[in-house]
């Protein structure tokens, strides 16, 4: 008995304990069910104002997007929402007509757009009503009875009644219009007379065969040989020289009386008379006929020859004409100095001007060049030694006792005393200036640094100072702007003042840029 309450007991237990877990899995599985329909409804809600919404505002995030296309990447991969593809919204009308393709204004009547050209108005034809368009085809005026005359003289076409300006362009209309096959014109000249042969030698350049006059001799030339075939000497200029009669040399109009013609250059005059008069010339530069009996003075200021005669531009030309024609040999032009041989004078070596040749020069180099050349001396090379040498802590101007030199920055002191004394100096630490001064300025407005007394260029560089060299954190550029809160900007402000960061800008787009990035402003584009 006492067996038998016991299982009976141990079976009320069990039934319990089942009870209990089939309670707590439907109550997980309840709330379950509403926190994902919770979550669905959140969705639907989300994604419902998220399509609602125009100024591209996640409610969710509690955070705007600059464009749509982020916005909607946002709405997809943080939300997981499933968006329609924007598509271009077409002002039609229920039960409207297809717009004409062959509209002469290429106006779309649904629409209600112009386009300037004919192919962008079909092509939005094709893209936005889905229309299909047979191809274009050139639509003759007149019959195809009319014959076509592929040498027309206008290349004017009969049949749709068009001139062309050339005549290759009327050919070319020929063949993909009117599938005509024409042969090459080198082929087929123009003759009317075949039987009748050309003149070669015609005054005019008139082919009576092809009934044509050319502008030039040579353009009437190259016709007969291309399309007659004509076959004829090169063009040479014939000369019949008198015999009685001899042409001059020195001819200053180039001009040959034996034969009666004109040169244009000495070159050709002199050509013509070594190959038509078979006359020996000497070069151009042997031309001069001195006189032997009269000899040319060196020094002459104005640089004339008294023996041949003419004068030179300047003293080089001068020289070599003495050296080339008349075989003079003289020292090259240097100036001469007149040594004074009294005993006990010396050249001095500081100074420009030399005592011995009463000479004084223009620099210290001319100088000294002079003194190693005429007075045979040798000079050590210029080189200050420094005798006493200023520290390099010396505050302003970093003057240089040995060179009796000032620097307006320490930098170029710096580099003075490494280059022209050799000294090694120790590198500048920006602590040890921190220790000493103060830190510099940054918004100073002339971008100048007092510690290290140097002035950058741009902002740029002076804020990248300050960062490597004195280790110091700025804020960014772009988010010095603090905006007053409540304050809304104008939008079409005149002045491009943003009155919520009181900032002027330079032009509308800046302006409007700084809307969209830093207050979150979804601005119309010049096209809506």
């Amino acid at each position: 008995m006492n067996k038998v309450q016991g299982m009976s007991s141990n079976n009320d237990d069990d039934d319990i304990l089942l009870n209990l877990h089939t309670s707590t899995t439907k109550h997980r599985e309840n709330s379950d069910s509403q926190a994902n329909q919770k979550v669905s409804n959140d969705n639907d809600t989300l994604q419902l104002k998220h399509e609602i919404d125009s100024n591209n505002y996640c409610c969710s995030c509690d955070k705007a997007f600059s464009s749509l296309g982020r916005y909607r990447d946002h709405l997809r991969r943080t939300h997981k929402i499933t968006l329609k593809p924007l598509r271009a919204k077409q002002p039609t009308t229920p039960n409207a007509d297809e717009p004409d393709p062959l509209d002469p204004n290429n106006h779309c009547s649904l629409c209600d757009k112009t386009y300037s050209r004919l192919g962008f108005y079909r092509d939005h034809l094709r893209h936005t009503h889905k229309m299909t368009l047979k191809p274009l085809k050139v639509s003759q005026k007149t019959t195809s009875n009319v014959e076509l005359d592929p040498l027309d003289p206008n290349n004017h076409c009969s049949q749709c009644d068009k001139t062309y300006s050339r005549i290759g362009e009327y050919r070319n209309h020929l063949r993909r219009t009117h599938k005509m096959t024409l042969k090459p014109l080198r082929l087929t000249p123009r003759t009317a007379k075949p039987n009748i042969k050309p003149d070669i030698n015609d005054p005019n350049d008139y082919c009576r065969s092809c009934d044509t006059t050319f502008s030039s001799f040579l353009k009437y030339r190259s016709h007969l040989q291309h399309i007659h075939k004509l076959k004829f000497q090169p063009l040479r200029r014939t000369f019949s020289p008198q015999e009685d009669v001899d042409p001059d040399i020195d001819d200053p109009n180039n001009y040959c009386r034996s034969c009666d013609a004109h040169f244009t250059t000495l070159k050709l005059y002199r050509t013509h008379l070594r190959r038509k008069h078979n006359m020996t010339l000497t070069p151009l530069r042997h031309r001069y006929h001195p006189r032997a009996d009269v000899t040319p003075d060196i020094n002459d200021p104005d640089n004339h020859c008294s023996s041949c005669a003419m004068t030179f531009e300047n003293s080089t030309r001068y020289r070599r004409h003495l050296q080339d024609t008349h075989k003079l040999v003289f020292v090259r032009l240097r100036e001469t100095y007149v040594a004074n041989e009294e005993a006990g004078v010396e050249p001095e070596l500081e100074g420009d001007t030399c005592r011995v040749c009463d000479v004084s020069f223009e620099r210290v180099g001319q100088y000294r060049c002079h003194l190693r050349v005429h007075h045979k001396m040798q000079l050590e090379p210029l080189r200050r030694r420094p005798t006493v040498l200023s520290s390099k802590n010396d505050a302003v101007p970093h003057a240089c006792d040995a060179c009796q030199i000032a620097f307006d920055q320490r930098w170029k002191y710096r580099r003075h005393l490494r280059r022209k004394h050799g000294l090694v100096l120790e590198p500048l630490n920006a602590k040890s200036d921190r220790n000493n001064k103060e830190l510099p300025d940054v918004d100073d407005p002339n971008n100048y640094c007092r510690v290290c007394e140097y002035t950058f260029g741009s902002v740029k560089r002076y804020r990248d100072h300050l960062r490597r060299k004195h280790q110091m954190k700025l804020e960014s550029l772009t988010t010095r702007y603090r905006p007053t809160p409540g304050v809304v900007p104008d939008v079409n402000d005149e002045n491009n003042y943003c009155r919520a960061c009181q900032v002027y800008f330079d032009d509308g787009q800046r302006y409007k840029r700084h809307l969209r990035r830093k207050h979150l402003m979804r601005l119309r584009s010049l096209k809506e």
